[in-house]
């Protein structure tokens, strides 16, 4: 099952997120969701991913064979998590009015793809992965991690792509 929603409500959600001032971080929203994919943050427990939903920084998002999630951060970067992954927000800070941040997420197994946003813009971002870490500049690109933990990476535009093992 597929659910989406207008950018004019998707709007509305993330301007929500940013207003809220609470214990968690919130970094994003959860836009797009496919079958039922699991978030869990610091502090609360696990729950399913919907439509509208926070994402905390220092949350893990799981996914089943039939799941995927689609979530956008404040900044304007998106991620699209593939089905049996396992993907930790580790990192977030964002200044809106600087327009500067940090960004890093861990990739225990599964599929990734990430269209940077401003962080990515001014900073590397950074991906780890159980056999190597990436950074990335202001682009687009692919992860896959396999069950034994190898990595394959695809740059797909950008100023800059590095992958160390």
């Amino acid at each position: 099952m597929r659910t989406v929603f207008p950018l004019s409500l998707l709007s509305a959600a993330l301007a929500l997120a940013l207003s809220s001032q609470g214990a968690v971080a919130r970094v994003g929203i959860a836009s797009v969701v496919e079958g039922e994919p699991v978030g869990l943050p610091p502090g609360p427990a696990q729950r399913v991913l919907r439509v509208g939903i926070d994402m905390n920084a220092d949350e893990k998002v799981t996914t089943k064979a039939d799941d995927r999630a689609h979530l956008v951060f404040l900044d304007g970067t998106s991620l699209t998590i593939g089905p049996n992954s396992e993907v930790v927000i580790d990192k977030y800070v964002y200044s809106s009015e600087k327009k500067t941040g940090e960004l890093a997420l861990r990739v225990q197994r599964g599929t990734l793809r990430f269209v940077g946003g401003i962080i990515s813009k001014t900073s590397e971002v950074t991906v780890a992965t159980p056999s190597a870490t990436l950074g990335i500049r202001g682009g687009i690109f692919t992860v896959s991690v396999s069950a034994l933990g190898a990595t394959t990476a695809n740059f797909l535009f950008g100023a800059s792509f590095s992958v160390t093992s």
